[in-house]
C-alpha cells in the first residue's frame, strides 16, 4: 500500500477530541491547533479524516486578531495543503508564532516556516524528507511524476535554506536521509528559533509508514547467567567409559 495512504488510514483511527483542527480565540489572539494529518480540502477531511487546509486557510485569512498561535502535532500530509497554510501565515498581518508541541513532520515541518517565530516544545521533534506521491499510468507518466517530485523537492530546499541559512547541498542530503531533529538540534540548525522548557512532549503518531523513524532507546541487555562449566568432568567421564570398554573387549577376546 502507498505510504501516504497508510499514513492517513493508520492515524485516522487515532483521532480523538485532543486531535484534529481546533480553534480558540482569547482576547486578541487566535489559537489554531493542527493535531492531525494535513489534507487539502474539507471534502478530503470528510472522507479520510485529518485537518483540512481549506478550513485552516479560511480561518487565518478571516481573522482580525493581531496575534496567531499555531500549535502543531502532525505527521504531515498533503504538500500543497501545507503550502496553502504556509502562504496564509506569511500573508497575514498578524504576528504568527508556531509551537511544535509534539512533532512537525513532512508537510508540517515547512508549514511552520510561515510563522515569524518557530518554537519547539522540549522533547518535540521536527522531520524533513523528500516528497512522496503516487501515480497510475505508463512509463512516461512515471517519468513525469518523478520530474514533478524533483521540482517539489527544490521548493522544499529553498524554503528550508531561506529559514536556516544552510547550504542547499546539506539540506538536500538531510531530505534524502529523512532527518529527524530534536528540539535542540532544530534550534542549532536554525529550523526553529527557541525551545520552551517543560514536560516532555508525547510523539503519539503512528509514523511507521515513513522510511525512517526516531531511534528508540532499547532496555539494557540482561547479563546471561553464568552456568557452571562441566566440560572437564564430561571429558573425564568419557575417558573412564572408554577405558572400561577397552578392558572388556580385551577380556572377551
Amino acid at each position: 500500500m502507498n505510504r501516504i495512504l497508510r499514513l492517513l488510514i493508520d492515524n485516522r483511527q487515532l483521532t480523538s477530541e485532543q486531535r484534529g483542527f481546533k480553534i480558540e480565540a482569547k482576547e486578541d489572539v487566535l489559537v489554531l491547533y493542527i493535531y492531525d494529518v494535513i489534507v487539502s480540502s474539507d471534502a478530503d477531511a470528510a472522507w479520510w479524516g485529518g485537518v483540512s487546509a481549506e478550513s485552516v486557510v479560511k480561518q487565518i485569512r478571516a481573522s482580525k486578531a493581531s496575534k496567531i498561535e499555531l500549535r502543531v502535532n502532525s505527521p504531515g500530509g498533503d504538500v500543497f495543503g501545507g503550502r496553502a497554510i504556509e502562504a496564509a501565515l506569511r500573508d497575514t498581518k498578524a504576528e504568527v508564532t508556531a509551537y511544535v508541541d509534539g512533532i512537525a513532520a513532512s508537510a508540517a515541518s515547512f508549514l511552520v516556516m510561515g510563522a515569524k517565530e518557530v518554537v519547539m516544545h522540549e522533547g518535540a521533534m521536527l522531520m524533513i524528507h523528500k516528497a512522496w506521491s503516487m501515480a497510475v499510468g505508463n512509463a512516461d507518466d512515471m517519468v513525469k511524476m518523478a520530474e514533478v517530485l524533483d521540482k517539489v523537492d527544490e521548493t522544499l530546499i529553498t524554503t528550508y535554506a531561506n529559514k536556516t541559512g544552510l547550504e542547499r547541498d546539506e539540506i538536500e542530503g538531510m531530505l534524502a536521509a529523512e532527518t529527524y531533529l530534536t528540539a535542540q538540534e532544530a534550534v542549532e540548525k536554525k529550523f526553529a528559533d527557541r525551545v520552551v522548557e517543560g514536560a516532555k512532549a508525547e510523539l503519539s503518531w503512528n509514523i511507521s509508514a515513513l522510511k525512517e523513524t526516531p531511534a528508540k532507546e532499547e532496555p539494557p541487555a540482561k547479563e546471561e547467567e553464568k552456568k557452571p562449566d562441566h566440560t572437564q568432568a564430561r571429558e573425564y567421564a568419557a575417558r573412564r567409559v572408554r577405558a572400561i570398554e577397552i578392558g572388556l573387549t580385551g577380556a572377551l577376546a
